[in-house]
């Protein structure tokens, strides 16, 4: 969005939907009614293409719908996406309250979230009016990758993944094939944890997870890491890698003077280099 055409929109905007529309919702507006051509750069087309006649039919609807989300205890269900079949779209509140725009009719209103089951409710919305609708969703395992296990490794190095987990109450691991298990040691969160045993937590667990394992100085082959998390009767099966554990990983230096580009240059060699190799950047 160039930024005359931003101030053209938003001029337009304030007359169409009156002075009491913050920057944060006209900016919001125009960012969900953009359009993109097909493949386009976002380089080039940022957010998109301003389309002023669906922001400003937007601006100006008087009817919305409001609610609270929460699990089937009762608690409130804070950072859930609230979407409708109408294209509109926010995120509950630290209470699980929401609100989000409609147009008058029928409004499937659809909840999901981390760690949390989707659930889709309908209410009717009159014209000029707000209608209230309250969902219930229940909670459920749910894991997802933030660091990912490296490509590659020399033996006798560690290879670690960190996932972020909600709900687990229970945790096992197994190497896959391709690698001994006898040159491997596992770690979950700094304790060392038997391959094929299962972990019972006390509380259930939030939050992210470090899983490490430990080659030995002789390794050599494909690791890959089979996990399995579980909690509230179900169990979800992941599995991270593979790491190519190499017994003579040669490194490459890219000596950085300025200390600006070398990270950027060992990061290049690197995918250009055989497996075997790692570039690692320094300053002089």
């Amino acid at each position: 969005m160039a930024a005359p055409h931003f101030a053209g929109a938003l001029a337009l905007l304030l007359a169409a939907g009156g002075e009491s529309l913050d920057k944060s919702t006209i900016q919001e507006t125009l960012t969900e009614t953009a359009t993109l051509p097909p493949n386009a750069d976002p380089t080039r087309y940022g957010d998109g293409i301003i389309d002023v006649q669906a922001a400003a039919q937007q601006v100006t609807l008087n009817q919305s719908v409001t609610g609270v989300v929460t699990d089937t205890s009762g608690e409130p269900v804070p950072e859930a996406t609230v979407t409708t079949d109408q294209g509109f779209e926010t995120v509950t509140d630290k209470n699980g309250g929401y609100t989000v725009l409609a147009q008058p009719g029928e409004v499937q209103v659809n909840v999901s979230g981390f760690g949390i089951e989707s659930a889709s409710e309908t209410v009717q919305v009159s014209e000029n009016e707000t209608a209230t609708l309250n969902v219930t969703t229940a909670a459920t395992v749910d894991v997802v990758p933030l660091t990912p296990q490296p490509e590659s490794v020399g033996a006798g190095e560690d290879v670690s993944v960190t996932v972020d987990v909600a709900n687990v109450e229970s945790y096992s691991a197994e190497l896959a094939d391709g690698f001994d298990q006898a040159n491997a040691t596992l770690f979950v969160d700094g304790t060392e944890v038997p391959f094929g045993t299962t972990i019972e937590f006390d509380q259930p667990v939030d939050g992210p997870v470090t899983v490490t394992v430990e080659t030995a100085d002789d390794a050599n082959g494909e690791l890959a890491i089979d996990h399995t998390f579980g909690g509230l009767d179900e169990s979800l099966a992941v599995t991270t890698g593979p790491t190519q554990v190499f017994a003579n990983l040669k490194t490459v230096g890219v000596v950085d003077d300025d200390g600006e580009y070398g990270s950027d240059v060992a990061a290049t060699l690197g995918e250009q280099l055989p497996g075997n190799y790692e570039s690692k950047s320094s300053t002089a």
